[in-house]
C-alpha cells in the first residue's frame, strides 16, 4: 500500500496547493480522495456523493470547482501510470466523475479548460466497445453526460464540431457501440439546433446514420418506435443536398413509407399520429409525392388518406383560434402544411390526372378548406396586430405566419378562382408581412431567415392579371418593394455568376448523367428563379397597366435595369431562361419609354442586340434531320416550355417597338435577321414548321414593312418578291379558303330548306371585310336570303361611349408622349434652343421656326403654353336626333309661280328684251342664279333648325346636296369585296368654321359636302331582360335591307338565354358526366388570355379509356 499512499500525497498536495490560492473559501478545509484497493468496489458510494452534490447550487458547485482546480483534474486525465492493481483508466474515471458533477455551471462547461478535454472524451467514446473498457464502462457514461452538458451551449457545439465529434458520434451509432442510443441522442439534439449547414460535406456519413435508425425504427416493435420515429424526422428535416437518385436505390426509404402507412392506417393515440405525420412529410419532401405513388397495394388511396388527415388537423388547429393558440400545436401544423404544399404542386402534373374525377374533387374540397382555415387565421392575425407586424424575426409567431404564407402563395399559384374575397381582404397584410421580412434579410442579421416573398412571388404574378387584386398591390406599393427584392436577388446572383466558369457554346455537346444534372441544378441559386418570378411579375402589369408604367419612376428604373444587365446573360449559354425573361420585359417597357430612347445610345444597343440574338437563335432549320425544317434551337429545347410563350411575347413586343425606333429598324436589317428569315420561310416545307410559329415570323415581317418600306421592301423582293403583291394576294385568298365550302350535304340542306320557304339568315363575327371576302369567296350569297355582318372595323368601336358630358375630358395626346408642335404627330426631336417644344421631321422644325417660333425661342421665355398654329382645334360632336320646324323664310306659293312665269318669258321665241343683247345675257345667268338658289334653299331649309351640324348621319337615306352639280350619277361597288355601297353620312361645310385652316395653303380649304359611302347594311338594337337583378333573357333585333328581294327595312329578331359560365359547366357535366375533359375558351383563346371574353366556347372530348 505504500505505492499507493505516496500516490495519494502527491495529489493531495495539488489539491492543497488549489486550496492555498482560494483561501477566501469558507467551509472547505481539506478535499480528500480514496485510492485504495476497494475503489473500484466502493464506486457506487463515490457515485451517490457525486448525486449529492447535484443538490449544492450553482455558485457552491464553482467554489468546489476552483478549491480543486482544473490543473489537478487535467492530470489525472493525462496520467498514464496507475497504482498496481488499479484499472487503466482509475483516474480519468476519477477526473470525469469529478467534472461530471459541475456540468450544470453555464461557467464551468464553457470554459477554455473543459473545453479543452474534448478530444479525450471523443476517444473515450469511440473505443468504449475495446477490451481495456470492459471493466470501465462508467467512465463512458460519464463521458456523455460531460459531452451533453457542452453541447447545450453554443460555443460548446462549435468546440465539439471543430474537435470532429460528428463523425466520431456517428461512427458509435452506426457500429452500435456501447452506449450508442446516446451518440444518437447527441446527434439529434445538435442537428436541431445546428440545421442543414451541419450535414454540409459529410453527406456520405449521413446517409450511414439514415440508413442505421431507419432500419432499427422499421424493425422496432415497442414504444421506442415513436421515439426514433421523431429521431429520424430530425434527421430528414436537417438533411442535406442528396441525389433523389441515389436515394431511390436504397431500401430504407421505401420501407419507411410502408411502414408508416401501416402506422397511419391503425388506430393510434394522438401524439404517436403526429410523429408519424411529421416523419412522412420530411420523407416526402425528400423523395416527392411521385416517388410515393410507386408502393404500397394503393398508394393512390393512402395519399388522399395522408392529404385528408393533413387538411382535417389543418382546419382543426386553426378554425376560431387565436395565433397564440395555434402557436401550441406549431410542429404538427407545419409538417401537415408540408403535405400540403407537396399535394398542390403535384395537383399540377400528369401523375394527378390519373386519379379519377371523385378522387380530384375530394382532395380539392379537402385543400380548399383546409386554405380557407389559413386565410381566416390570417385574417384575425391582421386584425389583432391593427394591420402591422412587428414581432421579432426569431419570434415563432413570426415563423409560423410566415409558414402559414407559403403555403397561401403555392395555393394561389395554381388556385386564383376561389376564395377571392377572403384572397383580396388579407393580401395587404400578407404584402406588409413580406416587407418586414425582406427589410429584416437584407441586413442579415439572422442566418437562415424565411423569405414569404419569396414564396408569394408566384401568387403575385397571377393576382397581377386580375383586377381587384391587381389594386390592392399597388395601393400597398408592390412594385417598388419587387423592384427592390430584384436588386437584392440580382446581387446575390452576380456575386454567385462571377465566380463560375464560362460555359462553352458547345457545352451541349458533353454527355452528362441524370444524377449529374441533378447536382449542377440544385447547386444554381435560389436568386435565379426569384428574379425570373418578379420578372412575370412585372410582365403582367406592363401589359394591364400601361399607364403606370409610362409614367410611374419605379417602371423607368427598371427598365434601365434590363437594359444594363442583359449583355451580361447573352454569353452565357446556361441561363437562358433568365436571358428571355429579362429581354422580354424590357421589350414590354420600353414600348412605353421610346421617347427616352430615340437616339439609341450604346447601353440600349447593345440590350437590343442581345433581345435580337434571343429571338434569333430560338429556331433554325441547320439542325434538323433534312434541312427543310424550323425546328427549335437545341440551347433552348430542354427549357423551351418556358420560353415558348417568351418567344411569341417577345416578337411580338419587338414588333410593337421598332415602329417608334427607327435605329432598331435599321440593326434588324443590317443584322441580316429579315434575311435569314426570309430564306428560311421561303426553304422550309409545307408542314415542317408550327402554324403559331409561321405566323409570328410573318407578322413581325409586316411591321418591320411597316416600319421602313424603303429598305425592308427590298430585302422581301430579293428573297421571295418575283411575284406582285396582287398576285400573291391572290394566291393567298385561293389557298386560305381552299376547305372552306358549302358542297356537299351542307349545300343541299340549305338549297332544301329554301324550297320548302324558309328564310335563312347568316350572321358572323369578326372583321367586316374579311368576312365579306369568305363569303363572297365561297357563294355564300346563293344559299342565305340575309347575311349580317359585325360592326367591327378599323375605324369606329363596335360601342358607343357613354353619353356622360365629363367623360375622357383629361385625355390628352401631350399628356402621354411628346408630339410635333407642327402636325401633331409622334414628336422625337427637340428644339435645341428652349427645348420645350417637340417635332417630327426637321422641316417641321424649320417651318415652325419662320411661322413665329424665332421670337419665342428664347432663354427668358416661356413656350410651355405655346400653341401651333398648324394642328387643328379639337372638338366634342354631340349626337342628335333631327326634328325639323317649319321656317317662314322658304318661297311663298306666288313667289314660285311668278318665278315659272319669268323663266317662260325668259325662254320664249320673241322675248320683250330681245333686241338688248346685254339684257337677255343678264337675265339668264340670273336665271341660273336662282335655279342654284332653289337647291340651296332646299338645303338652308333642312339645316336651319340645326345650323352648326358638321355631320349628318342617315344610313341608306338620300344625301342632303347644296346645289345640283357634281352630283354623281352612280356609287361604284366596294373594291375589296363587290357589295354595293350605300350611303352613310356626309360631312357638312359648317365643319370649315371650326377648323383653322387658313393657314394649310394660299389657296385655302373648301367644299360644299363630303359624302361618305359604305356597304353596311345593318342596325342591331339590343334590350336585355333582368329578373332579380340577373339577365334572363336577351333580344337583338337586326334591321336588314335586301334590294334584290325587295325587302327593306325587315326586322329579324334573335332572342337567347345567357347563364352564367359556372352554371352552364354545371349543366354540362350533367348532360355527360364525368367520362368527358371539358375546356373553356373565350373568343377563341385560353380562358386565362383574356379577362373579359365576349363569348365563350364550351369544348367537350370524350376521355379514352
Amino acid at each position: 500500500m505504500e505505492t499507493a499512499a505516496s500516490e495519494a500525497s502527491s495529489f493531495y498536495r495539488a489539491a492543497g496547493d488549489g486550496h492555498h490560492h482560494h483561501d477566501h473559501l469558507q467551509g472547505i478545509d481539506a478535499i480528500f480522495f480514496d485510492l485504495d484497493n476497494t475503489l473500484v468496489q466502493t464506486r457506487a458510494v463515490d457515485e451517490r456523493a457525486c448525486n449529492e452534490a447535484d443538490e449544492c447550487d450553482q455558485h457552491s458547485l464553482k467554489l468546489l470547482y476552483d478549491a480543486i482546480g482544473f490543473d489537478f483534474l487535467n492530470r489525472l486525465l493525462k496520467s498514464t501510470e496507475v497504482p498496481q492493481d488499479c484499472p487503466p483508466f482509475i483516474y480519468k474515471s476519477i477526473a470525469l466523475s469529478i467534472v461530471s458533477c459541475f456540468c450544470s455551471v453555464p461557467e464551468i462547461v464553457e470554459s477554455d479548460s473543459i473545453l479543452g478535454i474534448i478530444p479525450v472524451l471523443l476517444d473515450i467514446v469511440s473505443t468504449s466497445d475495446t477490451d481495456d473498457m470492459e471493466d470501465n464502462l462508467m467512465l463512458v457514461s460519464d463521458c456523455y453526460t460531460c459531452l451533453q452538458a457542452i453541447a447545450f451551449f453554443e460555443s460548446g457545439r462549435k468546440a465539439l464540431l471543430t474537435k470532429g465529434c460528428l463523425l466520431k458520434l456517428t461512427e458509435v451509432y452506426v457500429e452500435e457501440m456501447f452506449r450508442h442510443d446516446q451518440a444518437l441522442q447527441l446527434l439529434v439534439y445538435i442537428t436541431s439546433k445546428e440545421g442543414k449547414q451541419l450535414w454540409a460535406g459529410h453527406e456520405e456519413p449521413f446517409k450511414q446514420l439514415l440508413n442505421r435508425l431507419a432500419n432499427e425504427f422499421n424493425e422496432d416493435t415497442t414504444e421506442k418506435k415513436f421515439e426514433l420515429c421523431k429521431m429520424l424526422a430530425v434527421f430528414l428535416a436537417n438533411s442535406p443536398r442528396l441525389p433523389v437518385v441515389e436515394l431511390q436505390k436504397e431500401d430504407w426509404p421505401q420501407h419507411t413509407l410502408l411502414t408508416l402507412e401501416g402506422i397511419l392506417c391503425s388506430r393510434i393515440g394522438t401524439s404517436q399520429r403526429d410523429s408519424a405525420l411529421q416523419l412522412i412529410s420530411r420523407l416526402l419532401e425528400l423523395m416527392g409525392i411521385g416517388w410515393g405513388l410507386k408502393f404500397g397495394p394503393n398508394p393512390r388511396q393512402f395519399l388522399l388518406l395522408l392529404v385528408n388527415l393533413a387538411c382535417v388537423e389543418v382546419r382543426m388547429k386553426l378554425e376560431d383560434r387565436t395565433l397564440e393558440q395555434a402557436i401550441e400545436s406549431a410542429d404538427i401544423l407545419v409538417a401537415c402544411y408540408s403535405v400540403v404544399e407537396l399535394f398542390i404542386t403535384f395537383m399540377t402534373s400528369q401523375g394527378f390526372l390519373d386519379f379519377d374525377a371523385k378522387q380530384r374533387e375530394q382532395a380539392y374540397c379537402a385543400l380548399k378548406g383546409a386554405v380557407g382555415s389559413i386565410l381566416a387565421m390570417l385574417h384575425r392575425t391582421d386584425e389583432e396586430c391593427s394591420h402591422e407586424w412587428t414581432r421579432p424575426v426569431n419570434d415563432r409567431r413570426t415563423e409560423f405566419v410566415c409558414a402559414s404564407i407559403r403555403i397561401l402563395g403555392s395555393w394561389l399559384a395554381e388556385e386564383t378562382s376561389s376564395m377571392k374575397e377572403e384572397v383580396c381582404a388579407v393580401l395587404p397584410f400578407i404584402i406588409t408581412v413580406c416587407s418586414r421580412m425582406y427589410e429584416e434579410r437584407k441586413l442579415g442579421s439572422i442566418s437562415d431567415m424565411p423569405d414569404p416573398l419569396r414564396f408569394m412571388l408566384p401568387a403575385f404574378c397571377h393576382l397581377a392579371a386580375e383586377d381587384a387584386p391587381r389594386k390592392i398591390m399597388l395601393c400597398q406599393k408592390l412594385p417598388q418593394l419587387l423592384y427592390d427584392y430584384l436588386l437584392y436577388q440580382w446581387g446575390i446572383f452576380s456575386k454567385w455568376l462571377a465566380l463560375q466558369p464560362t460555359v462553352a457554346a458547345d457545352w451541349l455537346h458533353v454527355h452528362t448523367t441524370p444524377e449529374e444534372d441533378d447536382v449542377a441544378e440544385a447547386n444554381r441559386p435560389e436568386s435565379e428563379s426569384a428574379i425570373i418570378l418578379v420578372c412575370g411579375v412585372f410582365m403582367n402589369l406592363a401589359v394591364l397597366e400601361p399607364e403606370l408604367v409610362a409614367t410611374d419612376v419605379v417602371f423607368a428604373q427598371l427598365l434601365k435595369f434590363c437594359i444594363t444587365n442583359l449583355p451580361p446573360l447573352v454569353h452565357r449559354q446556361d441561363f437562358i431562361v433568365l436571358l428571355g425573361n429579362v429581354a422580354v420585359l424590357g421589350l414590354l417597357l420600353l414600348r412605353h419609354h421610346t421617347w427616352k430612347y430615340a437616339q439609341g445610345d450604346s447601353a440600349a444597343f447593345r440590350y437590343i442586340q442581345g433581345t435580337v440574338s434571343f429571338l434569333w437563335d430560338a429556331h433554325n432549320s441547320e439542325e434538323s434531320c433534312d434541312s427543310l425544317s424550323l425546328v427549335i434551337s437545341l440551347r433552348y429545347k430542354r427549357d423551351w416550355p418556358d420560353l415558348a410563350e417568351l418567344w411569341f411575347l417577345g416578337m411580338q413586343g419587338l414588333s410593337n417597338v421598332m415602329g417608334k425606333l427607327d435605329w432598331i429598324v435599321e440593326f434588324i436589317v443590317d443584322s441580316g435577321w429579315p434575311h435569314e428569315m426570309m430564306k428560311s420561310l421561303s426553304r422550309i416545307v409545307a408542314g415542317a414548321i408550327d402554324a403559331n410559329t409561321r405566323t409570328a415570323y410573318e407578322d413581325f415581317l409586316c411591321c418591320l414593312l411597316r416600319a421602313q418600306p424603303a429598305k425592308v421592301k427590298a430585302v422581301i423582293l430579293e428573297n421571295r418578291g418575283r411575284h406582285t403583291c396582287q398576285e400573291v394576294y391572290e394566291v393567298w385568298k385561293k389557298l386560305r379558303y381552299t376547305y372552306m365550302t358549302l358542297d356537299g350535304p351542307a349545300a343541299n340542306l340549305l338549297s332544301a330548306l329554301r324550297k320548302h320557304n324558309y328564310t335563312i339568315g347568316l350572321i358572323t363575327n369578326g372583321p367586316s371585310r374579311s368576312q365579306w371576302e369568305k363569303i363572297v369567296q365561297i357563294g355564300a350569297e346563293d344559299y342565305f336570303d340575309l347575311i349580317l355582318l359585325a360592326r367591327k372595323n378599323e375605324f369606329y368601336p363596335p360601342i358607343d361611349p357613354p353619353e356622360d358630358p365629363d367623360w375622357k375630358k383629361d385625355l390628352v395626346v401631350s399628356k402621354f408622349t411628346k408630339v410635333c408642335m407642327v402636325c401633331g404627330c409622334l414628336g422625337t426631336k427637340l428644339c435645341g434652343g428652349c427645348r420645350g417644344v417637340n417635332y417630327c421631321t426637321k422641316d417641321h422644325q424649320v417651318l415652325h421656326w419662320k411661322n413665329g417660333h424665332k421670337m419665342l425661342c428664347k432663354e427668358s421665355v416661356r413656350v410651355e403654353g405655346e400653341d401651333s398654329m398648324f394642328t387643328l382645334p379639337e372638338y366634342e360632336i354631340i349626337i342628335e336626333d333631327e326634328k325639323i320646324e317649319p321656317q317662314t323664310g322658304k318661297l311663298s306659293t306666288s313667289d314660285e309661280a311668278e318665278l315659272k312665269e319669268f323663266e317662260k318669258i325668259l325662254k320664249a321665241k320673241n322675248p320683250t328684251f330681245q333686241n338688248d343683247e346685254s339684257i337677255n345675257e343678264s337675265l339668264e345667268e340670273s336665271v341660273t342664279d336662282v335655279k342654284e338658289d332653289k337647291m340651296f334653299l332646299k338645303f338652308k331649309e333642312k339645316i336651319d333648325s340645326y345650323p352648326d351640324q358638321v355631320l349628318r348621319y342617315g344610313k341608306n337615306e338620300t344625301p342632303l346636296y347644296v346645289s345640283d352639280s357634281n352630283i354623281p350619277s352612280s356609287i361604284p361597288d366596294c373594291e375589296h369585296c363587290g357589295s354595293k355601297r350605300r350611303f352613310e353620312f356626309q360631312i357638312m361645310p359648317q365643319m370649315l368654321n371650326y377648323l383653322r385652316l387658313d393657314n394649310i395653303s394660299e389657296e385655302g380649304v373648301d367644299w360644299g359636302t363630303l359624302l361618305i359611302y359604305s356597304n353596311h347594311i345593318v342596325d342591331i338594337k339590343t334590350s336585355v331582360l333582368n329578373v332579380n337583378r340577373r339577365p334572363t333573357l336577351v333580344t337583338m333585333d337586326y334591321i336588314m335591307n335586301i334590294p334584290s328581294m325587295g325587302i327593306e327595312h325587315e326586322s329579324f329578331r334573335l332572342s337567347y338565354y345567357p347563364h352564367r359560365l359556372d352554371e352552364f359547366k354545371g349543366l354540362l357535366k350533367e348532360a355527360f358526366g364525368d367520362s368527358c375533359k371539358h375546356t373553356v375558351f373565350g373568343d377563341f383563346k385560353q380562358l386565362e388570355e383574356i379577362s373579359d371574353p365576349a363569348f365563350y366556347i364550351h369544348l367537350v372530348e370524350k376521355l379514352t379509356e
